[in-house]
């Protein structure tokens, strides 16, 4: 948000306490624009990809680091239905952008021979390095001397008729852009949000080669330093950022079933998405006070939805531009 507000020319001033856990942080930044229980596209797939592939390819540029990667998921077919549902949506106009035709037979190195009937393989797919991209951006800011590295403090706000002051200066817009902690938030903590737990691991696999993604009831995303991201997993009850011994299990014994090499676990993090009770994102203004406006809600497929609905939030603090129904704050205001 912040980066798309600097790059139209906006002063901005960023309130970050680092010591805060972010599921952001965590993320393994997965770009998948299939839903593949129904083999449809993902919401809004058709607007997000080509500008978040157009916006990240900018932002590498303006920060001098590659994070974004273009990667083929590989999806592991294993019963008649899913084989005959993937041969009839191949070619229908909503999911032939996202899908190959063909169907894989033959296994990928380092997979176990199982009952698979095939592979079915997404494009445009990929994931973005979310810690390389957060700690670049974040360099950047404090090289324009607009990163303040402390907690917020919501007591400071001054509203004021043009605007509000916070510990002294002037802004047009606060911008809470908090992800779970929107909770400690006295102004859209009313907000419904439902907060997932996730956890991820990074392994390492003896004799796996595989540069694509594997997905099956989790995915192994395939990094550039030959290791792999594990996950996910949900949980809605214990929201916090602890690693979950019995996910990561839960984990190992599901690629277990696939995988032929020994997994070793080199990382294992959680985090909290923000998702929102309609999983949707929620954006716009506070609604008595517009000088307060809300990010959130992007869920688990924030690398997707932030370029695009950040530019959105963008149009209508600096044009008044609408925004979609879908993710207007305003649904969930009773007048």
């Amino acid at each position: 948000m912040a980066l798309e507000l600097k790059q139209r020319g906006q002063d901005v001033t960023i309130v970050n306490d680092s010591s805060l856990p972010s599921s952001s942080k965590v993320a393994a930044g997965l770009i998948n624009p299939v839903v593949f229980k129904r083999l449809l596209p993902s919401w809004k797939a058709a607007e997000l990809l080509p500008f978040l592939l157009t916006k990240y390819q900018a932002l590498e540029i303006l920060l001098e680091q590659k994070f974004h990667h273009s990667v083929n998921i590989t999806k592991v077919i294993e019963n008649q239905h899913e084989l005959e549902t993937w041969k009839k949506r191949a070619n229908a106009e909503d999911i032939r952008d996202y899908i190959l035709e063909e169907i894989a037979i033959e296994s990928p190195t380092g997979l176990k021979s199982t009952d698979v009937l095939g592979y079915g393989e997404v494009v445009q797919s990929g994931y973005v390095d979310t810690t390389l991209f957060l700690t670049a951006a974040a360099e950047f800011f404090k090289k324009a001397s607009c990163f303040i590295e402390t907690s917020f403090s919501y007591n400071d706000i001054e509203l004021t008729s043009a605007g509000l002051i916070y510990q002294g200066k002037n802004y047009d817009f606060l911008v809470f852009c908090e992800g779970f902690f929107v909770h400690r938030n006295p102004y859209f903590s009313f907000l419904p949000f439902k907060p997932v737990k996730g956890d991820v691991l990074t392994v390492s696999i003896d004799g796996y080669k595989n540069t694509k993604v594997l997905n099956k009831n989790f995915f192994l995303l395939p990094l550039i330093d030959g290791t792999f991201r594990l996950g996910a997993t949900y949980d809605w009850k214990n929201l916090d950022f602890k690693p979950s011994e019995s996910a990561k299990e839960d984990l190992l014994n599901r690629v277990a079933d696939y995988i032929l090499g020994k997994i070793e676990v080199l990382k294992h993090e959680a985090g909290v998405r923000p998702s929102s009770e309609d999983r949707r994102p929620i954006l716009g203004p506070h609604p008595e006070f517009p000088q307060l406006q809300v990010f959130n809600g992007l869920g688990t497929k924030g690398v997707m939805l932030a370029p695009f609905f950040a530019a959105q939030l963008a149009n209508h603090l600096l044009h008044n531009a609408p925004i979609d129904e879908e993710v207007f704050v305003g649904r969930f205001i009773k007048n």
